[in-house]
């Protein structure tokens, strides 16, 4: 279904965290972008549609009145106010830039941790309303954050407090919030004033942990796990619906491609998996349309290129090489 196609060489590597992957479409200007972590710095890679020029640049993330570097625990890509911004979480805070990292908008510093906690982090990345920003932090809280169409007056204007574990991950599409936590606890959240919790599920445990989760056609929640397994909640319910046992080791990342019904799956085991999932009133199936065995790499983010899923970008641990698949 799919071939292996050039791929883009970058500055650095992709360090070994779940979801190290971020794609940008801008249409505009017939750009894409891509964010790729390395330690305390984010690769940031601009490229032509055609794959025929390219720019890379490293963005260091730096804690606020200081040089001391940080380490970078995601970096997104998401378009807010119809605007392209760079979101990056780190051990320290959260930094928002302009798309290619030239220009600081936001900068937030975590607050110390209590006796509770041995570290500070920031991660899980969701956009909602087409202006607001969700972040999560080891708190079990989730940051909300008003962006502007223009400028950096980027305001925190709400925080959600339900966990009590450290936030996983996150997703959204349109008023729905879907977070989880390292626990495996899931809630589902209505944007609004104030955001209203409007579910609650189980997706994982402190030992299966979940590894990444993405909002899917037909209000399904997909969410990985650390054992390699692919839940499938409902949205209205959080119940699971089925379980899809899709990797031999911990799985690293998903993409949703929600105008085909597909998944995007990658997993220490150096498989990337693609998922088509079909639902109607009572069952549910699923179909494994690709599978490929990616030789001595551990693959540690993936994307679709587009809502339909005809191509998908790959990135491995300690490799300085952007992978890339096109349907056949």
């Amino acid at each position: 279904m799919y071939r292996k196609e050039k791929p883009i060489n970058f500055q650095g590597s992709a360090s070994a965290i779940n979801n190290n992957l971020s794609i940008g479409i801008q249409s505009d200007k017939d750009r894409l972008h891509y964010a790729i972590v390395h330690k305390s710095v984010v690769n940031v890679i601009t490229a032509s549609l055609d794959g025929k020029s390219v720019s890379t640049r490293q963005v260091a993330c730096k804690e606020q009145a200081s040089v001391a570097s940080c380490v970078v625990i995601q970096a997104k890509i998401v378009k807010v106010a119809e605007r392209l911004i760079l979101v990056v979480t780190s051990q320290k805070g959260i930094h928002i830039y302009e798309v290619e990292g030239l220009l600081l908008l936001y900068a937030f510093s975590l607050p110390q941790p209590e006796s509770t906690h041995t570290c500070t982090l920031a991660r899980g990345i969701a956009v909602l309303l087409d202006n607001v920003v969700c972040i999560g932090t080891y708190e079990g809280h989730v940051l909300i954050l008003s962006v502007p169409s223009k400028g950096n007056n980027i305001e925190l204007v709400e925080t959600l407090r339900f966990h009590t574990y450290p936030i996983a991950a996150l997703d959204g599409v349109g008023e729905c919030l879907v977070v989880a936590d390292e626990k495996g606890e899931l809630s589902v959240w209505s944007a609004g004033q104030p955001f209203t919790r409007t579910n609650r599920g189980v997706a994982g445990t402190s030992s299966d942990c979940v590894t990444s989760l993405a909002l899917c056609a037909n209000n399904l929640i997909a969410c990985s796990t650390s054992s390699g397994a692919i839940r499938l909640l409902c949205v209205e319910t959080c119940n699971v619906l089925a379980q899809i046992d899709g990797h031999a080791r911990c799985i690293t990342s998903l993409s949703s491609a929600p105008k085909s019904g597909l998944i995007l799956s990658t997993s220490e085991d150096c498989m990337v998996r693609v998922w088509r999932v079909m639902r109607n009133k009572t069952d549910i199936e699923v179909e494994l349309v690709f599978s490929e065995h990616v030789a001595d790499t551990m693959l540690q983010g993936s994307s679709f290129l587009s809502p339909n899923g005809k191509a998908f970008a790959l990135t491995a641990y300690d490799s300085s090489k952007l992978l890339f698949y096109f349907s056949q």
